[in-house]
């Protein structure tokens, strides 16, 4: 007895035959489905960009980490809009648990076994001051401050 996906293109064999399943089982997915209000799974298979400039970190490897640490470290990165965890099965030791944080601009690649979630709920991170025009100051230098002694 052998199995085979309904996408298998059948061979020829003499002395066996097919038959499809009628009755078939579901299977939990390879990640739990447990439902989060902190995040939300986006793509199954995709991860944060290489490229682009969009991925702000990328936890190092045989270092594994859950959704919710994953979860941590993007809340805590400034810009951080989306987390990509290593979850598959078919993934290496040095891969299993790797995570990465992107900005809302990524555009996703694709990447078997790993998994991208959309941040439900974001840290908010204080501005450069001051941000906001006033009628009582104005600046006058970045970079640069009132002398130490002696100035006026």
């Amino acid at each position: 007895c052998m199995g085979c996906t309904e996408e298998a293109v059948l061979e020829r064999s003499s002395g066996l035959n097919t038959f499809e399943m009628e009755i078939k089982q579901s299977f939990p997915t390879v990640a739990p489905t447990v439902k989060s209000d902190k995040f939300d799974l986006v793509a199954n298979g995709k991860k944060c960009p290489f490229r682009g400039g969009t991925r702000l970190f990328r936890t190092d490897f045989y270092q594994p980490h859950t959704r919710m640490e994953c979860y941590e470290i993007c809340y805590n990165t400034p810009d951080c809009h989306y987390f990509s965890l290593g979850e598959g099965d078919d993934l290496s030791d040095k891969e299993k648990g790797i995570c990465m944080g992107c900005t809302e601009e990524a555009v996703l690649d694709r990447s078997s076994g790993l998994n991208t979630f959309e941040m439900e709920i974001k840290q908010s991170f204080p501005t450069v001051a001051p941000t906001v025009k006033s009628d009582k100051f104005d600046l006058v230098a970045n970079g640069k401050k009132c002398p130490f002694r002696g100035g006026t």
